[in-house]
């Protein structure tokens, strides 16, 4: 039996890394990500994205630009 294996993004979200938020290496820490991402990818592993929906809070409203995933 063949494990696949996948990986999980969580809430790499716009709205969560602002000016008022700010993360550490957040450049680096995206790179790595995407790095990673293309491995799972290339293996036909599967690259799952999780992110918050606001639900009518105000934040991370969906197709808002908070909501959107970093580049």
């Amino acid at each position: 039996m063949e494990h696949k294996k996948a990986l999980l993004v969580i809430d790499m979200q716009k709205g969560s890394f602002t000016s008022k938020t700010p993360r550490f290496d957040t450049d680096g820490v995206v790179k790595r990500i995407n790095e990673l991402a293309s491995l799972f990818r290339e293996m036909n592993d599967s690259v799952i994205y999780i992110q918050h929906h606001g639900t009518g809070t105000g934040k991370f409203e969906k197709n808002a630009k908070d909501w959107e995933s970093l580049d």
